[in-house]
């Protein structure tokens, strides 16, 4: 049986601060697994689509691939989905096989 699913947006203006968007995603479910919400306590996971890098905030794609994997800490499925030419794929890649 399928319950529905809340979906929790971050919308970040002036630029992609990629940093910024993945670690509040991130800290949203620890606060909802927290709260005991059966919901977040079952699957808790992140989806992430970008057409491009990390313009505002934090733009090294290594620095951000770590500071995502410390506030998992490999308890939140991270998915990455990129699209258009300017996405970086090696760093999409990164953070999808490192929050699994």
């Amino acid at each position: 049986m399928y319950t529905s699913i809340r979906p929790f947006y971050i919308y970040v203006d002036l630029g992609a601060n990629v940093n910024d968007a993945l670690v509040r995603g991130i800290e949203f479910l620890k606060e909802e697994v927290g709260k005991q919400n059966p919901r977040a306590t079952r699957l808790s996971q992140i989806i992430f689509l970008t057409d491009g890098e990390p313009t505002s905030g934090i733009t090294n794609p290594s620095r951000i691939a770590d500071n995502v994997k410390a506030a998992s800490t490999n308890k939140i499925s991270i998915f990455t989905l990129g699209y258009g030419s300017s996405a970086n794929w090696k760093f999409l890649q990164r953070v999808a096989s490192e929050n699994n």
